[in-house]
């Protein structure tokens, strides 16, 4: 039960931070990784961390997914409900992707767990 309030409160952390205006967020700039896609993919793999320790292992996949789906949520709802946030594809990739990390992570610790 615990696990599932820690990763419903990340994933209300995650809406409140997408759907704060772009003035209040810091800006950097840099040229390789940006602190914003790295950002974003620490975001939601720990999401996706967070949601596939409360979710039954057989459910992994579809979990992981699901939050990667949250994450172009997110940039619609950003894109529509924001004045001055935009639709980013590089940063769905970058949710996308910390999802991903997040779920080989998680699937190299639990291996032993599902294959017993």
């Amino acid at each position: 039960m615990l696990n599932r309030i820690v990763a419903v409160f990340w994933a209300t952390l995650i809406a409140v931070l997408s759907l704060l205006p772009n003035k209040v967020m810091p800006k950097i700039d840099w040229d390789m990784i940006t602190p914003d896609k790295a950002g974003h993919f620490a975001f939601y793999g720990v999401l996706c961390v967070l949601v596939l320790r409360a979710a039954p292992l057989k459910y992994a996949a579809a979990a992981a997914v699901s939050c990667a789906l949250y994450g172009v949520l997110m940039e619609y709802l950003q894109f529509y409900l924001t004045p001055d946030r935009m639709f980013e594809y590089p940063d769905m990739l970058a949710n996308a992707i910390g999802c991903a990390a997040a779920y080989l992570v998680m699937w190299l610790f639990t291996r032993k767990k599902i294959t017993e």
